[in-house]
């Protein structure tokens, strides 16, 4: 900021353009606040102790002679504006510290096995948090709206074209400006599913491995590379409605998924080929575990034991 701009806007020579200029500019950093008040000292110091009246023409700092009743006048004004200053300064240092604390403090929602919950960050977006899944935000959103995501959750994402939407996991990235979608990162998993909008994937490691998804599109973690693939099913991300579905998945596959709704531990103890069978269909998930499991295993050679938390599958014994 030129300094007979400010000279200017201390004297009250300034014109309204150059004053909303001015504002502006103390708004874009704190570096600019502190410049402000540097610069209106050396302003006030010049008058006091000159006993000189100061006009500003154009881009020229005048210093002219006044009268001794006028000296005395104007340094009681800016003993009075000095103050002020620093009180503006201190205020504006406070308000600074406190966004700072805002910005770093973090908000930790947590959701136990066998829940599942529904709530709204700071900016408006919607998130549905799946069971053992945690989400770390800040209280206060900066210019980037980040949030750090471990298991997996559903986003309905405000649009803010100046502040992208960041879901961090463990090893991978996803940007958005506003948009629907589902993330999972449980463990070593990690797949992204776009349902509206647009996402950008990246490699938090390697910023250069990013992938663009266009909706109905999913990236998934297959061997140790990202792969990008049509949504086959979507029933899949109805678990926020409160329904396990699964299609063509075998039990094996499930019983991850069933220990993760249901806090429970399962013991397979049966024959491979009797948990490979692959089964299809649509569970809600609070009429409990015992009416999945005999929903699972109906038409299977398999039983169930159950002791607190601990489930035994074995094969029948014929």
């Amino acid at each position: 900021m030129d300094k007979n701009a400010l000279y200017r806007f201390f004297s009250n020579q300034s014109t309204i353009e150059e004053e909303n200029q001015i504002l502006d500019w103390l708004d874009l950093s704190p570096e600019n606040k502190k410049i402000f008040v540097e610069e209106r000292n050396i302003f006030d110091a010049i008058i006091l102790n000159n006993e000189e009246y100061v006009s500003i023409k154009g881009d020229n700092l005048f210093i002219e002679k006044k009268s001794k009743k006028t000296v005395l006048w104007a340094k009681e004004l800016l003993k009075v504006a000095a103050v002020a200053v620093v009180i503006i300064g201190v205020c504006l240092y406070y308000m600074n510290q406190q966004k700072n604390i805002l910005l770093s403090s973090m908000n930790t929602v947590s959701v136990p096995a066998g829940q599942r919950i529904d709530f709204t960050l700071p900016d408006g977006t919607k998130v549905s948090m799946n069971s053992m899944s945690e989400l770390q935000y800040p209280v206060m959103f900066g210019d980037i709206r980040r949030v750090k995501l471990k298991g997996e959750a559903y986003f309905e994402v405000v649009h803010n074209g100046k502040s992208p939407f960041v879901v961090e996991t463990k090893d991978y990235g996803v940007e958005v400006l506003g948009t629907t979608f589902n993330v999972n990162a449980d463990a070593d998993n990690f797949t992204t599913s776009l349902i509206e909008g647009k996402v950008k994937v990246f490699n938090l490691s390697n910023i250069e491995e990013s992938f663009i998804l266009s909706p109905n599109e999913e990236i998934a973690l297959r061997r140790g590379k990202l792969v990008v693939q049509p949504i086959n099913d979507f029933d899949i991300f109805r678990w926020k409605d409160g329904l396990f579905c699964f299609k063509n998945t075998s039990l094996d596959k499930l019983f991850p998924q069933i220990e993760k709704y249901y806090d429970v531990k399962i013991i397979n103890l049966a024959e491979n080929k009797s948990a490979s069978k692959e089964l299809s269909g649509k569970i809600r998930i609070s009429e409990g575990i015992e009416h999945v499991l005999r929903v699972l295993l109906k038409d299977t050679n398999l039983i169930y034991e159950k002791n607190d938390n601990i489930i035994h599958i074995k094969s029948k014994k014929y």
